[in-house]
């Protein structure tokens, strides 16, 4: 069993056991905490850069790109200030997103993280049973079974296999009795999914389940490997038939003379009293009202609204004061980066992104994008070094963050310059299921598809 899969299974022991404490997991330099309450994960830090909340959301299509640049912008801008604003705030305050819609992706922050954490190679974590840690910590409750269908989503076929499904191919596999009524919520299926699971009822094999017409392109293959995995899809045993006992014909037995028995005297009838009538139970007050994140005329409304009246004098690049203020503005500098990438000026974007870089030099992604934008602008074909620089980044990058779209991009156009197709394609389409919106990655499809052709014909 891969090493993936074993930290599946133990962080499935964990749950199932109602363990309170703190997970580390250990690849490569980075460390992620996973906080469990109960078993259930509540929390999680990334000892990275990861994605950030607004990428997010913008990733989720709940913020269009250039408003994810002006907030950006004015929580840089308010380092002016001395002031530090959070994205959510920010984002509640211009109308752009809603209170609830935060929090949620507050709460599908943290579970990439943890996906994250089971994706990254050669993994190795510890357990701490500790109340004390985990009170200091966030609390989102997160089902361990909608993790766990995450994470076997992005695992190969082999591993699938591995986890579960070999050793249930011809076996009918049936959805635990306790488990049905809270399996869309639990795993978070679609509508598509659910459908597919009420077929999970005994009748069928898995074998048979795999095998089934599927119009709406599920995930079969994660689907049931994540319902085994977490115990609420077993092998259906048929109760077997209570013997018949045979029939003995009882002894007649003999018949006692009748005695009349004398007559009981009757109790004089007694009129109960009247029930007294109940009045209903009052109706209990309503609930406070949650929390508003932020109340008008607070901090950041005042900060916001000393910026749009342009009372504070901001230059665009300053030396930032903070890791934090000098990770926004590398931001703000890499999105503007981007927008040049995007319309085709390679040597614009490569100044940007080099800005990025050397405001934060470690992250693998900023160097990435300025490297591939550096030998695009300079229009001629990549030499054996620059390969090997964009190889070694790519790599690095991926270790970092298993869900970077255009790192398995760049590994695939490294692959198609050298003639492998099959390992080009599989890092292409990779890269198109995370990121579809990503045009470089289509382009090179393109190109893979005409050679094929060619070779064909």
């Amino acid at each position: 069993m891969s090493i993936s899969a074993h930290l599946v299974v133990s962080m499935l022991a964990l749950h199932r056991e109602r363990r309170t404490g703190v997970v580390t997991i250990q690849s490569g330099e980075v460390r992620t905490f996973v906080y469990l309450r109960d078993g259930v994960i509540v929390f999680a830090e990334e000892g990275t850069q990861g994605e950030t909340l607004g990428r997010l959301l913008v990733r989720q299509q709940l913020l269009s790109q250039p408003r994810y640049v002006e907030i950006i912008g004015k929580m840089t801008d308010a380092f002016v200030m001395n002031e530090q604003l959070r994205f959510g705030e920010v984002a509640v305050e211009l109308g752009y997103l809603t209170e609830a819609q935060v929090e949620k992706a507050l709460r599908d922050q943290i579970r990439w993280k943890v996906v994250r954490a089971f994706q990254r190679p050669g993994a190795t974590w510890t357990f701490e049973d500790s109340e004390a840690r985990v009170d200091e910590a966030g609390h989102f409750p997160t089902p361990m079974e909608s993790l766990v269908l995450e994470v076997v989503r992005w695992v190969d076929d082999d591993e699938k296999m591995e986890l579960g499904l070999a050793r249930m191919m011809d076996k009918p596999l049936s959805v635990v009795t306790e488990a049905r009524a809270d399996l869309g919520a639990s795993f978070g299926l679609t509508a598509s999914e659910l459908s597919f699971a009420a077929l999970v009822d005994g009748t069928r094999t898995v074998r048979e389940l795999l095998a089934a017409e599927n119009r709406e392109a599920v995930d079969t293959h994660a689907l049931l490997t994540a319902m085994i995995l977490s115990r609420v899809a077993a092998v259906a045993v048929k109760a077997a038939a209570a013997p018949v006992a045979p029939a003995v014909k009882a002894a007649t037995a003999p018949v006692a003379p009748v005695i009349k028995a004398a007559a009981a005297p009757v109790a004089p009838v007694i009129k109960a009293a009247p029930i007294a009538e109940v009045p209903p139970a009052a109706k209990p007050a309503p609930l406070p009202a949650k929390a508003a994140m932020r109340v008008p005329g607070t901090r950041t409304s005042k900060i916001l609204e000393a910026l749009s009246a342009q009372r504070v004098k901001v230059e665009p690049m300053r030396t930032p004061r903070t890791d934090h203020e000098a990770r926004l503005l590398a931001e703000r500098k890499f999105q503007a980066g981007l927008e040049h990438m995007k319309a085709g000026r390679y040597q614009a974007a490569s100044t940007d992104l080099h800005e990025a870089v050397q405001l934060s030099p470690s992250s693998f992604e900023y160097r990435l994008y300025q490297k591939w934008c550096a030998l695009r602008g300079r229009g001629e074909p990549p030499h054996g070094i620059d390969l090997a620089e964009l190889r070694r980044l790519s790599t690095s990058a991926l270790a970092n963050d298993p869900n970077f779209a255009f790192a398995y991009c760049v590994a695939g156009e490294i692959a198609l310059g050298e003639g492998q197709d099959k390992q080009a394609f599989r890092m292409l389409k990779r890269a198109e299921k995370l990121d579809p919106g990503l045009l470089e990655v289509q382009r090179l499809l393109g190109v893979l598809s005409r050679r094929r052709a060619t070779v064909k014909s």
